[in-house]
């Protein structure tokens, strides 16, 4: 296994994908990473550096979460949707600032999320919606209509912290940000909680 250790124990750069069993024994001694990051696609083809970039800060996103939210990630505490979407949109921000026309994650449709076979429900671009100022929903009932636009990933990561998954994660933008917005807010929110508009 190809792998550079760093002196921060939760995150490995790797090589290949393959040695999948020792990672298994290796996490249930407690010993491994709890996030890997892979060069090579499981088929073996390279990963371009774009993606590598923007599956990095992904991860990192997770880490930082993660970190503030100690003792209340394991077991349920905070919804895989959560994790999720908060590090997808993380990753779209932060990746924008050096690949500007990046456009991954930022238009998922409701398929995609509900349907096992194409996507997963926990991966939404709430996250990306909450600071954009695209509403990809005009024309296309397919994905979120979004009204919102304007939140920092500092003003989201301010309210992301004591928030479980995200139910809580509206009430927290209810009670700490401007009103004026609200009815978009909660409309947006709703859609990514039903997976329907």
């Amino acid at each position: 296994m190809s792998c550079f250790h760093s002196s921060f124990k939760k995150v490995s750069p790797c090589f290949e994908v393959t040695f999948s069993h020792v990672r298994v024994i290796l996490a249930f001694l407690g010993i491994d990473n709890q996030i890997n990051m892979y060069r090579n696609f499981e088929n073996g083809n390279r990963r371009p550096v774009i993606t590598i970039h923007r599956t990095t800060l992904h991860e990192l996103a997770h880490a930082s979460h993660w970190e503030f939210r100690k003792g209340d990630w394991d077991g349920g505490k905070t919804s895989d949707r959560q994790q999720e979407s908060w590090a997808m949109g993380v990753a779209w921000s932060l990746n924008r600032l050096r690949y500007e026309n990046d456009n991954t994650f930022a238009v998922l449709r409701f398929d995609w999320m509900t349907d096992p076979n194409k996507g997963d429900s926990d991966y939404t671009s709430l996250i990306v919606d909450l600071i954009d100022d695209q509403n990809q929903g005009t024309f296309d009932i397919n994905v979120p209509f979004d009204r919102v636009t304007g939140y920092t990933i500092s003003k989201i990561e301010n309210v992301l912290e004591p928030s479980a998954n995200i139910v809580d994660l509206r009430e927290n933008f209810e009670n700490n940000y401007d009103k004026l917005d609200e009815p978009f807010l909660v409309e947006l929110f709703d859609q990514y909680i039903n997976f329907s508009r």
